[in-house]
C-alpha cells in the first residue's frame, strides 16, 4: 500500500492510499467539523465526524492519530500516567486504554495499545518510517519519501460519480 499524507495541521489533514499497482484503495479528509472516507474499493463514501479507517491495523487506533503515528509521534496524549521515566511510560489515554512506550531523547521508539493484559497494536520506529503490527499478524511497514512543506491550502477531496453514500461505522 502506497500512503501520501498531506497535513494542513492536527485536526485537518488528507490521505490518499493505492495498492502496489497504483489502484486506489481509500482516500480520507479530516476536519474539525466532519470528516470524508471515501472506499475506491467498495464505489462508497461516508462522511461523520468520527469515522472507521478500512484497514483492520489502523482501525484499532484512533483513527484522528493517524498523522501523529506516520510521523513517529505518540497516538494519544497520556491522560493518566501510570509509569514515567526518561526511558519508559505507562499510561491510560483519554479513552481509558491503557499505552505503554519506549523513549530515546524523550521521542517514542515504540509503543504498544494494550487491550487487557494482551498487546493489540504495536508501533516500532525503523530509520525514516516504523512499522506498525497487529495481533492478528498483518503489519503495515513505511518509510518517508518526501517531506516538504504543503504548497497551497487542502483542496476538498471530490467524491467520484457513481459512488454511494454509506455508514462510517
Amino acid at each position: 500500500m502506497k500512503l501520501i499524507l498531506k497535513l494542513a495541521s492536527e485536526s485537518r489533514f488528507q490521505v490518499s492510499t493505492t495498492d502496489a499497482l497504483g489502484r486506489p484503495l481509500w482516500s480520507l479528509q479530516a476536519s474539525e467539523a466532519e470528516s470524508l472516507l471515501i472506499d475506491h474499493r467498495g464505489r462508497e463514501f461516508c462522511r461523520a465526524k468520527d469515522i472507521r479507517l478500512p484497514d483492520p491495523v489502523l482501525e484499532a487506533m484512533p483513527w484522528r492519530a493517524l498523522p501523529r503515528v506516520l510521523l513517529g509521534y505518540l497516538p494519544t496524549e497520556p491522560e493518566t500516567m501510570v509509569k514515567s521515566s526518561a526511558l519508559e511510560l505507562d499510561f491510560r489515554g483519554s479513552d481509558g486504554r491503557r499505552w505503554t512506550s519506549r523513549l530515546d531523547a524523550g521521542r517514542p521508539t515504540s509503543w504498544v495499545l494494550w487491550e487487557d493484559s494482551r498487546p493489540a497494536l504495536w508501533w516500532s520506529r525503523r530509520g525514516e518510517g516504523g512499522v506498525l503490527s497487529h495481533r492478528q499478524g498483518i503489519q503495515i511497514r513505511w518509510r518517508e519519501i518526501v517531506n516538504e512543506p504543503l504548497q497551497s491550502a487542502l483542496v476538498d477531496l471530490q467524491i467520484p460519480s457513481g459512488y454511494a453514500p454509506s455508514r462510517c461505522h
